[in-house]
């Protein structure tokens, strides 16, 4: 019986599966090497600064030492809450 097709040799084989694995990894490169949005991280940052700041002056209060002279603190005290308040900061211009 003859044969339709001619025979591949092993080389070919190679070579053939070579390029596809270098074509598809050229592919994926391109896709992780794409510039990420830094933006929502750098918010991310600076909300999580603010949070921690707005702690330690809670937790200055807490402890009965002075607050910088950015902070006023107003206490409001009821029969539900002692020692309550609020806490507002001044923002440097």
């Amino acid at each position: 019986m003859k044969t339709i097709y001619p025979k591949i040799n092993k080389f070919s084989l190679v070579i053939y599966y070579i390029a596809t694995v270098v074509l598809i990894s050229c592919n994926r490169f391109e896709e992780i090497n794409q510039d990420s949005e830094i933006e929502p991280l750098k918010q991310g940052f600076k909300v999580s600064a603010a949070v921690g700041y707005c702690a330690s002056l809670a937790n200055t209060l807490f402890r009965g030492e002075d607050l910088p002279d950015n902070v006023l603190f107003q206490s409001i005290s009821n029969d539900e809450y002692s020692g309550s308040g609020l806490m507002y900061l001044l923002e440097d211009e």
